[in-house]
């Protein structure tokens, strides 16, 4: 058993009231509950990303190329920093997304914003002329060669979220 680990110990209420009985005149005994005390499962993050392609192996060159995310098809496991992931679903005529066939968009967290957008332009990537700079950070959107929406965002410095 590691550190992180224990056993979980199964309580049946019902031997518990049956016992308890006999001396507190306890009469909850016509159903059997088991409760287990423990660890919580949840959820601790994304596991990936999957999304339909018309063409995998060269989207999948893409992102590799511009943006630094490897594929499975490269044999590497892309690792991200640790940082804030907003799970936000969106109303269903929204068009925040762009083209309303986008089920979704990828919001990707980075850093030097500025400098990052100027290399896609130069590397021939479509970049959305409109930019955003909030007090939670700094914005900007791509698409992919089928036309997916990207959000890039350069989250503020959290010393100065805190201080505002």
């Amino acid at each position: 058993m590691t550190a992180n680990s224990f056993h979980l110990y199964p309580i049946n209420l019902y031997a518990l009231c049956t016992y308890t009985a006999f001396t507190n005149n306890c009469s909850i005994h016509e159903k059997k509950t088991t409760i287990k005390f423990g660890k919580m499962a949840k959820v601790t993050g994304i596991g990936g990303v999957f999304f339909r392609s018309k063409d995998s192996a060269a989207l999948a060159q893409w992102y590799e190329k511009h943006l630094g995310i490897s594929s499975m098809q490269s044999k590497q496991v892309w690792k991200q920093e640790a940082g804030t992931t907003v799970f936000a679903p969106f109303k269903e005529d929204t068009t925040y997304f762009g083209n309303m066939q986008q089920q979704f968009m990828i919001n990707l967290r980075v850093e030097g914003l500025d400098e990052l957008v100027e290399q896609l332009k130069a590397d021939g990537v479509k970049v959305d002329d409109n930019t955003q700079d909030e007090s939670y950070g700094k914005f900007a959107w791509i698409y992919d060669p089928e036309g997916n929406k990207i959000e890039l965002w350069e989250p503020a410095d959290e010393s100065k979220l805190a201080e505002g």
